[in-house]
């Protein structure tokens, strides 16, 4: 019995002081106070010591980071001249027209296949890779590579009617 009230005494009196220290930090604190008392300490140590330095001096500007003075400079290698490499020029894509349809708005759709790839719709304006639809009749494709004009013809094709 005797240990349970001094268990008891001693978790309250711990639970007294938590609180007056809660009381103290939390609810009467006053910040404007302690600012006033640092400023106090600051006035008395100014008038002892010298008044602060600069903090940009002459030693930050001589060794400025981001100066583009700064650092090692490549030494200077003899510029040979380049000789113009001759650049072949692409080779033409192979082109197949699989067929031609007039769709439900009465314009003409092409169906193309270019280097044995999958067949792909285009319709004048288009740009296929490098290739520009330019035009597209009944039986006829004109194509724009490279600034040459590539014209694809149906002629061996049936049709239905």
């Amino acid at each position: 019995m005797i240990r349970r009230w001094f268990i008891l005494g001693i978790l309250f009196f711990i639970m007294v002081s938590l609180l007056w220290n809660f009381y103290q930090e939390v609810i009467v604190y006053n910040p404007i106070a302690d600012i006033e008392k640092t400023e106090r300490v600051l006035e008395n140590r100014i008038g002892t010591v010298a008044a602060f330095k600069p903090a940009w001096g002459k030693e930050i500007i001589e060794k400025n980071l981001f100066s583009p003075l700064r650092g090692h400079e490549p030494p200077a290698e003899p510029v040979e001249p380049v000789e113009a490499v001759e650049i072949p020029p692409p080779k033409r894509p192979e082109l197949k027209l699989d067929g031609i349809i007039l769709n439900q708005f009465g314009e003409y759709i092409a169906y193309i296949k270019k280097n044995h790839e999958k067949t792909v719709p285009l319709r004048k304006g288009d740009k296929f890779g490098d290739i520009l639809v330019v035009d597209i009749k009944e039986r006829e494709v004109e194509l724009l590579w490279n600034g040459e004009k590539i014209i694809l013809e149906m002629k061996t094709t049936r049709t239905l009617r």
